[in-house]
């Protein structure tokens, strides 16, 4: 174990040094693109890094009179698209990820307010241990983007036609959708099991959510759903819940009308930090689960949220 701890620091150690050395050439494309009337605002690779990395990006456009430009990730481009607010968009290889993550120290440092930022670029990588007492969102909305009206811009919701699961429209009622995967997060095949077979006997058809690029199996007893992003956005705001780790899809889901239970594994450090209950306060759930012993726990938590969806609907119904 020490010894994978020390090889993997080693490693993070010769990418930084790799990306410290070539950062200078990474800056000076960035500010050689940048045009006089635009803020250049770099995302990470990732979601949920979309997500908040956006959230007050259009109020600071019009507090500013900014243009935005988006300097991602070319596997982003397709979602941050959506942002209609998006001026421009510069993209950037993936693997560039370490030149990213050093252009965000100096922001890191400074306190991320664009008094401080000369240059015109945002770069959205807050660190918690910079920002202590204070979550995500106020963050970015006080240190990052400084703005003086909390107008949150969530991500743009999606209805295209559901082809993953035969006869939608039809069964959307009794359908749940369980997320165990997460690249930030751990995820309990067991605690999932008990929960879709809680589900079950409740008369929901359970879905898991996989990619099959990535080889990523069901849970035990439920059935496979790979689709697009935003079909999975589509079934999310149609059923009655979505059950997931804490992710990046999570976040993208906060602005659908879909019931939101959020699982935490163990004892995350970030978890009151990230809280999806930021995003969007109704309709969500968050549960941390202990260990083994914790699932009846979580079971009855998850049957008490399940009992007022069902309520709720069947109220909308009558």
């Amino acid at each position: 174990m020490a010894k994978s701890k020390f090889l993997k620091g080693l490693g993070m150690g010769f990418r930084f040094a790799w990306a410290t050395i070539t950062f200078p050439h990474f800056l000076r494309k960035m500010r050689k693109q940048k045009q006089d009337d635009e803020v250049i605002i770099c995302l990470f690779p990732h979601l949920g890094d979309i997500v908040y990395g956006l959230s007050y990006a259009e109020q600071y456009k019009k507090e500013t009179g900014k243009k935005i430009c988006v300097f991602c990730s070319s596997n982003l481009e397709y979602y941050v698209r959506e942002y209609k607010f998006i001026d421009r968009i510069i993209l950037y290889d993936a693997t560039s990820l370490d030149q990213v993550y050093v252009a965000c120290f100096p922001f890191l440092r400074y306190g991320h307010t664009r008094g401080k930022n000369p240059d015109g670029i945002i770069a959205t990588v807050p660190d918690t241990n910079h920002f202590k007492g204070m979550t995500a969102l106020e963050v970015y909305r006080d240190c990052i983007y400084n703005v003086q009206k909390d107008k949150l811009s969530l991500y743009p919701p999606q209805d295209v036609p559901v082809s993953a699961i035969d006869d939608f429209d039809n069964i959307k009622d009794k359908v749940v959708l369980i997320n165990p995967y997460s690249f930030s997060h751990g995820k309990s095949d067991e605690m999932f099991e008990c929960m879709a077979e809680e589900l079950k006997k409740r008369g929901y058809i359970v879905y898991t959510n996989v990619m099959n690029v990535l080889n990523q199996q069901p849970i035990k007893g439920t059935l496979p759903f790979d689709c697009h992003m935003f079909e999975k956005y589509t079934v999310v705001n149609k059923i009655p819940l979505f059950i997931s780790t804490r992710s990046g899809m999570l976040d993208m889901m906060a602005s659908s009308q879909g019931n939101l239970l959020t699982i935490y594994i163990k004892k995350p450090k970030k978890r009151d930090y990230f809280s999806v209950k930021e995003l969007r306060s109704e309709g969500v759930r968050e549960i941390c689960w202990q260990g083994k012993k914790d699932t009846p726990r979580v079971i009855k938590l998850m049957n008490n949220f399940l009992d007022e969806i069902e309520a709720k609907r069947s109220k909308n119904i009558d």
